[in-house]
């Protein structure tokens, strides 16, 4: 990613490639501070992108100061933040 990450506004970042699924991929990423600078609502608008497992597709969740990553993900336990994805 590529651009300036703003504290005090919102910020958009340009996203320039990546890597396994994501080789190839370009777009912005927007970031909207929520609770700085713990809690940032990211927004991917992305270009070129394979079809996507459905743990990386779900609904979104509106920005809001109360909400937390379930425990088995902060854990970073393996599966719970998206079972079986690998690059």
């Amino acid at each position: 990613m590529q651009g300036s990450y703003l504290t005090f506004e919102d910020s958009e970042l340009a996203i320039t490639g990546g890597s396994g699924i994501f080789r190839g991929v370009y777009g912005v990423v927007k970031l909207h501070q929520i609770v700085y600078p713990t809690k940032i609502f990211y927004t991917f608008e992305l270009q070129g992108i394979p079809p996507l497992p459905a743990e990386l597709t779900r609904p979104i969740v509106p920005p809001n100061p109360s909400v937390t990553a379930s425990p088995n993900a902060v854990r970073a336990r393996p599966g719970f933040v998206a079972p079986n994805f690998s690059d």
